[in-house]
C-alpha cells in the first residue's frame, strides 16, 4: 500500500466514526444503539487498520520482508 492510499484510508477510519458521533450529536438523535454503535465502531476501525498495516505488501522492499518486522 503506498503511503496516498494509507493516509487516506487512516483519514476514513477516523473520520466515520467521529463524524457519525458529530451527526448524532448535532441532529439531537436519541438512539442509544445509534450512539453505542458508533462509539464501538472506533476500536473496531483501528484492528482493521492494525491488521490492513501488518499485511504483507508486493510493494514492501525485500530487507523488510525479510526482517519479519514493519521498522
Amino acid at each position: 500500500m503506498n503511503m496516498k492510499n494509507h493516509n487516506l484510508l487512516m483519514i476514513l477510519c477516523c473520520a466515520i466514526p467521529l463524524l457519525l458521533l458529530l451527526a448524532i450529536n448535532i441532529l439531537g438523535i436519541n438512539n442509544k444503539y445509534l450512539f453505542w454503535f458508533a462509539l464501538l465502531l472506533c476500536p473496531v476501525m483501528h484492528f482493521v487498520m492494525m491488521q490492513m498495516h501488518h499485511k504483507p505488501s508486493s510493494e514492501t522492499p525485500k530487507e523488510q520482508k525479510e526482517g519479519g518486522g514493519c521498522h
